[in-house]
């Protein structure tokens, strides 16, 4: 979610009108979703995907959906273990529906890139 100050183009002048808005209740806000955050890859040649919570991790190779349920569990929010993993598997069911091009075209030969997601599980509010 972008900050008004992430906005290079907004002008003082524009600045002003939202400030004197939000001062006089004038602006019509959203609510904002909260995920947990991973990043993901599929490896071509493994037919596998992997997901990371961190830097270290992405240089291991990332963890698998079993792996995931591991590193998660014992933590102090015990659906953790199930929000990771099951959305580890779900990614590896939708990247194996993809023909190897494409997923060489996203991922790389082997996780060479990763993307950052949020995910939104009920059971974690």
């Amino acid at each position: 979610m972008n900050h008004l100050y992430d906005n290079g183009e907004l002008t003082f002048r524009e600045l002003k009108l939202i400030m004197t808005r939000a001062a006089q209740g004038e602006l019509v806000g959203t609510e904002k979703t909260d995920g947990q955050n991973i990043q993901v890859s599929f490896s071509v040649k493994d037919q596998r995907a992997v997901g990371a919570r961190n830097k270290q991790q992405i240089m291991d190779g990332g963890l698998t959906s079993d792996a995931m349920f591991r590193f998660f569990t014992g933590h102090p929010s015990p659906v953790l273990k199930h929000t990771f993993s099951e959305s580890i598997a779900a990614f590896e069911n939708a990247c194996k529906m993809m023909d190897s091009e494409t997923q060489i075209e996203l991922f790389g030969e082997d996780t060479s890139t990763y993307y950052n997601c949020e995910i939104l599980d009920q059971r974690t509010p």
